[in-house]
């Protein structure tokens, strides 16, 4: 009876060991599939950002107009972080803003804001110091100098320099996120691979622009010299003084 009642009791620990072991298998594959779904998870939200860099980089390439440009990089920057404000500063060649583009604000709210920035707040830190600055509640940061009169009101904040072979041409910001969440490192590296393609964009316009300013310069020189001095293919077909013209003439 002790002989069978050990066996017993080592079957016991037995089953206890491969239960234990049954349980731990389960545990650890629950845990892997749990790191491959979130690892899933991740390349799957990386390619539809990639797709949608992608897709605004060639929108973007197909423009040539520099306006037209210019509101498409801040509506699209907007796409690719789902941001509910964008705005987009174009620097002049003295550095300060020569134009601002808003994206997600009605056009009667912009004009009751007023005119250009001023580079105050976070908007000049951006400007000043060429550095990407992202922060979770605008309010808190010790540069933050408060919002205009009929501003809407904006919680998180991120913004960055638009750099052209190491010239800064302008700057890009976006506030709030759709889904109340702050901007996070993935949203800050996938919007400075959108301000390169951005950057290309810009400066691909702004160079077909001065090549239609010049063309039309040009014409107008060609009329004014031709107003001037005539027509030389008309001057050869001028018929010179007493020259018969046709007619029957005396």
């Amino acid at each position: 009876m002790l002989g069978a009642g050990r066996l017993l009791s080592d079957v016991g620990v037995v089953l206890l060991i491969t239960a234990l072991a049954a349980l731990g298998a389960i545990a650890f594959s629950s845990w892997v599939f749990r790191v491959l779904g979130r690892a899933q998870h991740e390349t799957d939200l990386r390619a539809r950002e990639l797709a949608a860099i992608n897709e605004a980089s060639l929108a973007l390439s197909s423009d040539l107009d520099l306006d037209s440009v210019l509101q498409r990089v801040v509506d699209l920057s907007r796409e690719v972080t789902d941001a509910d404000y964008g705005a987009l500063a174009l620097l002049g060649e003295d550095g300060e803003v020569a134009e601002f583009l808003t994206s997600g604000i009605g056009p009667e709210k912009r004009e009751h804001i007023g005119g250009l920035p001023e580079g105050e707040g976070l908007l000049g830190v951006v400007m000043r110091e060429g550095e990407t600055l992202r922060i979770d509640r605008i309010t808190e940061h010790p540069d933050s100098s408060g919002f205009p009169p009929h501003h809407p009101p904006m919680t998180s904040f991120i913004g960055l320099p638009i750099v052209y072979e190491g010239r800064i041409v302008g700057d890009l910001y976006l506030t709030d996120k759709n889904s109340g969440q702050p901007f996070t490192k993935q949203d800050e590296e996938m919007l400075r691979t959108f301000a390169a393609h951005a950057a290309i964009a810009i400066e691909n316009a702004r160079l077909y622009g001065q090549v239609q300013d010049l063309a039309v310069l040009e014409e107008r020189d060609r009329i004014g010299m031709d107003l001037r001095w005539g027509d030389p293919i008309a001057l050869r077909h001028r018929p010179h003084v007493g020259e018969r013209t046709g007619g029957s003439g005396a």
